[in-house]
């Protein structure tokens, strides 16, 4: 148990300030049935699917703390706590997803490992809350004794405190035999995920889309914004993408920028701020420094090689059409009654009178070939009169 300071209202309405002794936190355990190795766990006020995604998170990275790399499971069984909502997500974890039956828990592993962790560890504590309410009274605290002592419980802050130092030192008694079992399992049962991979699959998202400008992409949670940034050049072929960034909230030195369809990912990384004095830098100042400059330069080369390709591609273009260097062309230069369009045209327009002026004399001459023969035409009927060879 632990000690909470709330706010409550007496018999006139005044609000006055309460310590309340009996609050208790909740743990979600990812338990590996082989020696009851926790592998991960999550601490909160009540069970959420937002702490047994944060409980699978500490259970990945600690994998890769243990053998080198972020493993994910090759089975796995859960409860059927918000089965709708996070069975998707149990699939995504293991190569076989096996719930546990309804109404089964002799089968279970976790309740009997939960006895164990309050034997063990927490009825040591003078702030233990006992065992389940079925349990029989004296394998309930004392009352008496522990209204007397309520005052020296922790908040919650050092109730949290408690309860890490159980589960770590569970794991440092179960570590070696825990490595051990590990070596001898076989390599098809070894399945390892890249960090993109396991943020792909357990990140955490801001509920928006991002997009990237100048400083990077900009990215808010809970009120504290985070840059990130990206090495990759092709990135920032993507400008006009709508991202979906995701997050480990233990570690926002990485993130994960997937596009809206999927198609495309992207690793990004937390932007690293110099200091403006050389006084204020420190040891990792200097490579960090020296990684952006080189990233900058290849950048700068990138960006001559495609200057060279639109170069070749449209210089057979200039030279058939001299007019698009000229200034006029190029520059918004206006003349003494303020008219550009008209000077950078005047060309154009001239050689358009010129077709239009030819067209004109083609027809012109049309119109007088064809008055002609008609004049020829009336000429001959005019002499000739048909009824005299009826």
């Amino acid at each position: 148990m632990y000690q909470k300071t709330v706010e409550r209202k007496d018999r006139e309405g005044n609000i006055r300030n309460v310590t309340e002794y009996h609050h208790r936190l909740s743990m979600v355990v990812v338990l590996d049935p082989c020696n009851k190795y926790p592998v991960g766990y999550a601490i909160g006020t009540h069970e959420t699917p937002a702490l047994i995604r944060q409980a699978f998170r500490n259970a990945i990275t600690h994998t890769e703390e243990l053998f080198g790399s972020k493993h994910h499971v090759y089975q796995l069984q859960t409860d059927n706590y918000n089965k709708k909502t996070l069975t998707p997500f149990y699939e995504a974890l293991s190569e076989r997803y096996t719930p546990a039956r309804v109404k089964n828990a002799k089968a279970k592993v976790i309740e009997p490992y939960f006895k164990h962790l309050n034997k063990t560890y927490c009825q040591l504590q003078p702030n233990w809350s006992g065992f389940g309410m079925k349990a029989r009274k004296e394998n309930q605290p004392n009352e008496e004794y522990s209204n007397k002592i309520r005052h020296t419980f922790p908040d919650e802050q050092g109730c949290v405190d408690q309860i890490v130092k159980m589960i770590e030192a569970e794991r440092a008694s179960k570590k070696s035999a825990y490595v051990e079992a590990y070596a001898l399992l076989s390599d098809d049962k070894k399945l390892t995920w890249s960090h993109m991979e396991y943020l792909s699959h357990l990140g955490e998202t801001s509920g928006d889309t991002n997009r990237l400008n100048g400083p990077g992409v900009i990215l808010q949670i809970n009120k504290q914004k985070f840059t990130f940034d990206c090495f990759d050049p092709q990135f920032r072929m993507h400008r006009n993408e709508d991202w979906i960034i995701k997050y480990d909230p233990a570690d926002m030195s990485q993130a994960l920028a997937v596009s809206t369809d999927g198609s495309l990912k992207f690793m990004l990384t937390d932007k690293y701020v110099q200091p403006m004095a050389l006084a204020e830098r420190t040891a990792g100042d200097a490579p960090e420094l020296a990684r952006i400059t080189q990233h900058n330069r290849t950048l700068i080369d990138d960006i001559l090689q495609v200057q060279q390709s639109d170069f070749d591609a449209l210089n057979g273009l200039m030279l058939r059409n001299p007019r698009i260097e000229e200034t006029l062309g190029k520059l918004l230069i206006v003349d003494s009654e303020g008219q550009h369009k008209d000077n950078r045209n005047a060309a154009r327009i001239q050689q358009s009178v010129k077709v239009l002026e030819a067209k004109h004399t083609r027809r012109d001459e049309r119109i007088a070939e064809k008055s002609k023969l008609q004049t020829q035409q009336d000429y001959i009927n005019s002499k000739i009169d048909i009824n005299d060879f009826i």
